[in-house]
């Protein structure tokens, strides 16, 4: 009697586990499903936003996959500093990268009489120009319609792109005037890559640099504009960086 007993506990103890294990299986199926709509609708929302800017001809495709390599390129060599392992995780660059074009999404509240002007902004213009940092960020948060520490973790590391990429690191920059690493990283790492592809560039109101000079540049302004940190991986990779605008036609 004890035997059977314990054989029929056995068996449902058996058939108990293999509920849980289909159970679980069913569990973990709908959470990656859930997980792919979701990275499904970032991306939906980051093509749109990007696509407002691409519309007004603020922006073209072949900045949006310049700035995103040169990204890709900037955070797999800063990794090796042992200050950077921990912080940028393959999850924290594949959001830096994906989230790159958002960077001046605000400039589709500016004028194209300031955006496209062919010449040098007036002072007037200028203060203008740089609210186009919280209509980014502004416009992003109400997207999101939540509250700020509920939103989605690209978001956050979007906010900061958006908000600190016209810092200083000597604290001279616009919004806020942040300096050093109080600035985020993502906008310490948009600042040079911003830069660098701008002055790279033709624009309306420019030609573009050639190459050597804007290195020297960049060189000049490590540790006033730029983190000298960053600069020293730009510099370790230049050729490469220089590569992909030759390749995207900067």
């Amino acid at each position: 009697e004890s035997l059977r007993a314990r054989i029929e506990i056995h068996a449902k103890l058996k058939q108990a586990q293999k509920v849980v294990e289909r159970d679980n299986k069913e569990l973990d199926m709908l959470v990656e499903e859930r997980t792919k709509e979701a990275e499904a609708a970032t991306d939906i929302t980051i093509r749109a936003l990007v696509g407002l800017l691409e519309i007004r001809d603020i922006e073209s495709f072949r900045h949006t996959t310049r700035t995103q390599m040169i990204m890709k390129t900037l955070c797999e060599s800063l990794r090796s500093n042992d200050k950077y392992k921990d912080i940028l995780t393959d999850g924290y660059i594949f959001e830096l990268i994906r989230t790159t074009p958002l960077h001046d999404i605000g400039k589709v509240g500016i004028s194209d009489n300031i955006l496209l002007k062919p010449g040098k902004l007036t002072p007037e213009e200028f203060e203008i120009m740089k609210k186009h940092v919280d209509f980014g960020t502004e416009a992003l948060k109400k997207e999101q319609n939540c509250k700020e520490e509920e939103l989605p973790y690209f978001v956050k590391i979007a906010l900061d792109i958006i908000g600190a990429h016209h810092e200083k690191y000597n604290g001279t920059g616009y919004p806020l005037g942040l300096a050093g690493e109080n600035i985020p990283l993502p906008g310490r790492l948009m600042a040079i890559i911003d830069v660098y592809d701008a002055l790279m560039t033709k624009r309306v109101y420019k030609e573009a640099w050639p190459f050597p000079e804007v290195v020297s540049y960049i060189i000049k302004e490590r540790g006033e504009h730029f983190d000298p940190d960053i600069v020293d991986t730009f510099m370790e990779r230049s050729e490469e960086i220089h590569d992909i605008s030759i390749k995207y036609d900067a």
